[in-house]
Parts: structure tokens; C-alpha cells; sequence
């Protein structure tokens, strides 16, 4: 299997837990399925990111995004060629599934970047990464204009034709059910602490009862 990754969640949120959330879910993914191959598609010059989850099965595919990101502005003048360039990567690559790592980076505080087009990926499945909506729940601190308050909504019209949405945790998936409709069915939960740093442990005795 081909699988996509859009690095979008870790350039808005550098040195974040959602960076790192990114990067361990990757991690993981390259190192527990060695067969299938991963495409990162990159419109940032990410290099850094590449060398940190850096495998056989893992292929840098940089594409240069005009002076000052102009191709990938929100609703830009290059929409449309941004639209002809995801479809010719997944073509090129055979892409059998996109990985959306940060579905809301249309909104003010993380750059105004592009909302991905269902139309874009024909037979491509897609996945998206929730991570919560208090923006939502909050927004009259988070989303204070209608302007960004529709930013906000357009990127969650992304959640709705999604093909399927990793939620990582039971809450963010209810929130999201109970505030935007989302199907319940396509929501899988991904939780947190999937890198190599978490492992069990025996715990006995007094320990466990310290724990």
C-alpha cells in the first residue's frame, strides 16, 4: 500500500504536542508496516521532518509552493493549480491513502493555508487527524470574526467527506460527533503514546499500589 502523509501538522504547530503527536504517529506507522511504502508530501521545505522518521520506505516529495506559500493560501488565486498538483502526486505515486495531519491549518493563528477539496482525490482515500475542537467549543475566544469562524467551518467540511478520522481521544471523537454530526462509524480512535518511548510494565506489590 501507498500512503500519503501531508506534514501540515507539523509546520503549524513546530515544537508543539501536536508536532510530536505527528511525528511518533509516523514513527510508528513506517517502522510497523515496513512493507507498504510513505510518501511525505511536502509544500514547506521540511527536510528536518523527513530525517527524523528517515527509512527505506519513506519517500521526500518536495514541491516548491510559490514566494511567500502563494499556492497554498486559503482560497487563493492558485487553488486550482494547487488542486492539479495533489492530484498528479497521488497519480504519480499510486497513492492509495492521504493522510491529512492537521485539518484545520486554514485558520488565523496556524497560517491561512489551503483547505484540501474532496474533488482532488477521485479514488483516494482519506484520512484526517482530530486532535479536539476547542476552537469550536470556545470560539469566542478562539474564533472571534465571521470570517474566522467560516475559516473554521470549511475545514471541518473536510472531517464530513473524509473516508475516515482518527480522533485520539473518546472525547474529541463525542465533541465532534455531538457538535458537527459526524458519523459515528467512521471515527477510529488513535490515542496518544504510540511511539516507542511507551512499553508495559510489571508492576507488583507495593509498586503497583504506588501507581
Amino acid at each position: 500500500m501507498n500512503i500519503a502523509i501531508d506534514i501540515g501538522g507539523i509546520v503549524g504547530f513546530r515544537g508543539g504536542g501536536i508536532e510530536r503527536v505527528v511525528v511518533q504517529l509516523c514513527q510508528t506507522m513506517t517502522r510497523r508496516f515496513p512493507k507498504d511504502q510513505f510518501y511525505i508530501f511536502d509544500l514547506f521545505g521540511e527536510g528536518a521532518f523527513v530525517k527524523k522518521i528517515q527509512a527505506e520506505n519513506v519517500h521526500h516529495c518536495y514541491y516548491f509552493s510559490g514566494k511567500n506559500g502563494a499556492l497554498r493560501k486559503y482560497r487563493g488565486e492558485f487553488q486550482e493549480l494547487l488542486g492539479v498538483l495533489v492530484h498528479n502526486f497521488i497519480s504519480e505515486n499510486q497513492i492509495d491513502v492521504f493522510y491529512v495531519s492537521a485539518p484545520f491549518l486554514a485558520t488565523p493563528d496556524v497560517g491561512q493555508n489551503a483547505v484540501y477539496q474532496s474533488q482532488w482525490f477521485e479514488k483516494t482515500a482519506v484520512v484526517a487527524q482530530l486532535y479536539d475542537i476547542i476552537p469550536y467549543l470556545m470560539r469566542e475566544k478562539y474564533l472571534p470574526t465571521k470570517q474566522d469562524y467560516e475559516k473554521y467551518m470549511d475545514c471541518v467540511q473536510l472531517l464530513h467527506w473524509a473516508d475516515g478520522v482518527l480522533a485520539i481521544s473518546n472525547s474529541a471523537r463525542d465533541d465532534a460527533i455531538k457538535a458537527f454530526g459526524l458519523e459515528p462509524e467512521k471515527i477510529s480512535l488513535a490515542y496518544l503514546g504510540n511511539s516507542g518511548d511507551f512499553h508495559k510494565i510489571d508492576a507488583k506489590g507495593r509498586e503497583s499500589g504506588s501507581l
